[in-house]
């Protein structure tokens, strides 16, 4: 009803009494013809929505109420009309949405391999534009392919839509014997994190920042030991702990849009089963670790950095690299002459480097 409130009067409301606000939506309605949407309502308390229809008495002739639910027990409490059943999205427009949130414009026509296993993500979402956008945006910028197919194969993506937009699997942030979530950051989830020690996967798909980002962080790398996946993007910390180098199973880590970090611990070099490193969009980032070259099974790398000169005996020297993408890069003007040592790379992406020489 305050929401209700605030929309009529364009005031924040909220300091009334319930009586208040039913006096107040008698005055603002009276003998005007209204539409009124209620999206996504899930009460189907009978009595409430009889009050509720009351309230609005006072209206002129001709009003009408529009309620959106995904609950089909809400449909048949507040329905004066038959319910109109929206369908799912079809398979090509699923599709295309997935596109739009886990690629870049265009980009996706240089990863047909990834788009395979896509076509699959998709068709486990079944038409639900809520989960095609969720799924994409976690696979955004990440163009490992035993990741997308760990993501396409994995049942931890059950993908009813629940109140509060949250897919199921996503809410149980509490098991000790939890494997893989995503999470909304909160103290709730911090706590959660400090007793699940045996967790392989973390995602965050939001943005975080402040204290409560750096906590979690810390948290992650100080309990998680058995950490697999660890998707931070769009956090906001400037310092990475140097217990990420304790992070021996890590093989996807994921720091893109992250604009206030300035440089990479060296015991980031220590996880040598790392197979995945984005750091695209982290516009702040000095330089790469000096001894990157020890990051021996990597096999994709993302970076945006302010360095003008890729160093020798860096990059040149990662054999397994297949995708290096160097995006944003405003200020490089020289890839490494040793380049031609990456006999493995199969995807070279240079994007919005304007300075760039040779």
């Amino acid at each position: 009803m305050v929401h209700m409130i605030n929309s009529l009067t364009q005031q924040n409301r909220g300091d009334l009494d319930p009586d208040q606000l039913q006096t107040l939506i008698h005055e603002k309605l009276n003998s005007k013809r209204f539409l009124l949407v209620l999206d996504d309502m899930w009460s189907d308390d009978r009595h409430k929505w009889v009050e509720f229809r009351d309230l609005l008495e006072g209206g002129a002739s001709g009003g009408k109420v529009i309620v959106t639910t995904r609950s089909t027990s809400v449909a048949t409490t507040v329905g004066t009309v038959s319910v109109y059943n929206l369908k799912g999205f079809s398979h090509g427009d699923s599709l295309s949405l997935f596109k739009k949130w886990a690629f870049k414009e265009g980009e996706e026509e240089y990863y047909s391999h990834l788009m395979e296993i896509g076509d699959g993500i998709v068709k486990k979402c079944r038409g639900l534009p809520l989960a095609v956008r969720t799924l994409g945006t976690l696979l955004y910028s990440n163009t490992d392919d035993r990741y997308w197919g760990f993501i396409r194969d994995n049942e931890i993506w059950k993908l009813e839509q629940k109140e509060n937009d949250i897919l199921p699997e996503l809410r149980d942030s509490t098991s000790l014997n939890l494997r893989h979530t995503a999470v909304v950051l909160d103290q709730e989830v911090l706590n959660s994190v400090q007793k699940a020690n045996s967790l392989r996967t973390i995602i965050c798909p939001f943005n975080a920042q402040g204290p409560a980002s750096e906590s979690f962080l810390n948290t992650c790398t100080s309990t998680c030991k058995f950490l697999r996946v660890l998707h931070l993007e769009g956090f906001s910390f400037e310092v990475l702990p140097h217990s990420i180098g304790a992070l021996k199973h890590l093989r996807d880590l994921t720091l893109s849009g992250n604009d206030g970090i300035k440089r990479l611990p060296d015991s980031i070099c220590k996880l040598h089963n790392l197979h995945s490193l984005s750091l695209g969009k982290c516009s702040a980032l000095d330089e790469l670790p000096s001894n990157i070259r020890n990051l021996v099974k990597l096999r994709f790398l993302e970076m945006t950095i302010k360095q003008k000169r890729l160093p020798e005996n860096g990059i040149g020297c990662l054999t397994s690299l297949r995708g290096l993408s160097i995006v944003d890069c405003t200020n490089l003007e020289y890839l490494p002459e040793d380049k031609k040592n990456l006999r493995s790379l199969r995807i070279l992406n240079i994007w919005n480097c304007r300075s760039l020489i040779s």
